[in-house]
């Protein structure tokens, strides 16, 4: 897997011999996705969206790496950067601002990735 930005989209691009990549997902203008995460039970990225729906900071997951959901981070700041790491069988979400260092704790992340709502 290979993620990056072609013409202001995110995309992300599969290979199997590190030569030829075939585009396997695009994200709509206003939508980012960062680095996924292996976590138990499948996956987690940072990320942002704005939108009319939201402008902030997300939390995207993942239960296969084909079909996303995010959730919001409620943080005091704007678009600084948003990480995630795993910590056991949980999964630490760590935003860091100009004006504030927020973090919180995802208690077992396997259990949130099946009991959340359907993905998208």
């Amino acid at each position: 897997m290979i993620g990056g930005v072609e013409a202001g989209a995110d995309v992300t691009w599969s290979t199997k011999d590190g030569d030829t990549a075939l585009e396997i997902g695009r994200l709509p203008s206003g939508v980012s996705r960062g680095a996924a995460l292996m976590v138990d039970g499948g996956l987690a990225a940072p990320g942002h969206l704005r939108t009319a729906e939201h402008d902030g900071p997300v939390l995207w997951l993942s239960s296969d790496g084909k079909r996303w959901r995010w959730v919001p981070v409620p943080s005091n700041g704007g678009d600084d950067l948003l990480s995630v790491h795993t910590a056991g069988d949980d999964l630490l979400v760590v935003f860091s601002g100009a004006t504030a260092e927020q973090a919180w704790l995802v208690k077992d992340v396997a259990t949130v990735l099946t009991s959340t709502a359907p993905e998208n």
